[in-house]
């Protein structure tokens, strides 16, 4: 049966918690937080109990209760077996990737990526699972608050182009798009061609910077990987930077005039963010 399941009914439930795994202090804030924020939805997930009372299911949902001091509703089963626990959350969990497609969600995995890798930037603390796990309904808001990202995707998406477009590009140029959004297009369109560059165009240097930081790092930003991926971003805010102010350099250089430049657009402030996220590396174009 469907119950409102208020602080004070939590607590009381969570006395007959037994036996059970460790709780997980990301997925309790987070829980605790979508019930703050009123985005708790009514599932057939809820809690169980054994026929003889004791708690089988739940129990950071109970305890996610108390945390936020709402109520809230939840499917309640009584009577099951206590053999039951050992096949409950053994099943396959959806990816964020996989959420979004259920919102039709085009080109869902590299929109997660681009997404995920401008959290870091622009709201790291969320970004970073401080306060727990991103949902499927974070990146929806964060894509209806960066629509241009699905344009710029759209046009990096083929795989002939994923070579020269890896994710901390995309990033990038999704970052720095509100500066001259018509700009912007037309640094996305010329720089995916990449026809017809002068030798000092930033396009090209930056389209060079990213074929050889390929050959020396392979085809993931990733993992270990993880400070040349914010490097790139960097190395791009840079390219995109002389672009817009229409210079010539001879080569391109992290920058912390660009990073700051385009993190402002966004009311960041570099100076908050982690030193490996901002500090220039040495490496040149």
């Amino acid at each position: 049966q469907i119950e409102n399941i208020t602080p004070a009914k939590a607590a009381v439930y969570l006395k007959h918690n037994y036996n059970n795994r460790k709780t997980n202090e990301r997925r309790l804030n987070l829980y605790a937080q979508q019930m703050r924020e009123g985005k708790w939805r009514l599932t057939n997930q809820g809690i169980s109990f054994t026929s003889q009372g004791a708690l089988v299911d739940g129990q950071h949902r109970l305890t996610a209760v108390c945390m936020s001091g709402k109520t809230v509703e939840m499917l309640v089963i009584r009577g099951l077996n206590t053999d039951d626990r050992f096949v409950i959350d053994t099943g396959g969990g959806r990816t964020i990737g996989q959420g979004l497609k259920f919102y039709s969600v085009k080109n869902h995995t590299l929109i997660q990526g681009t997404l995920k890798l401008m959290g870091y930037f622009l709201d790291p603390q969320k970004a970073n699972h401080y306060a727990g796990p991103m949902t499927v309904e974070d990146y929806m808001d964060w894509l209806h608050k960066y629509p241009w990202v699905e344009t710029i995707v759209d046009a990096s998406s083929s795989k002939s182009t994923r070579s020269i477009f890896p994710t901390p590009v995309r990033a990038a140029v999704a970052m720095a798009w509100p500066a001259a959004p018509e700009q912007m297009k037309e640094f996305l369109d010329t720089y995916i061609l990449g026809a017809n560059l002068e030798p000092r165009d930033p396009r090209l240097l930056l389209r060079n910077y990213v074929m050889a930081s390929r050959t020396m790092l392979g085809d993931k930003y990733s993992g270990s990987h993880s400070q040349a991926r914010m490097s790139l971003v960097r190395h791009s805010f840079a390219a995109i930077h002389k672009y817009l102010n229409g210079e010539s350099p001879s080569r391109i250089s992290e920058s912390m005039e660009s990073t700051s430049f385009f993190l402002k657009l966004h009311g960041v402030d570099v100076k908050e963010l982690p030193a490996y996220m901002v500090t220039a590396r040495k490496t040149k174009v």
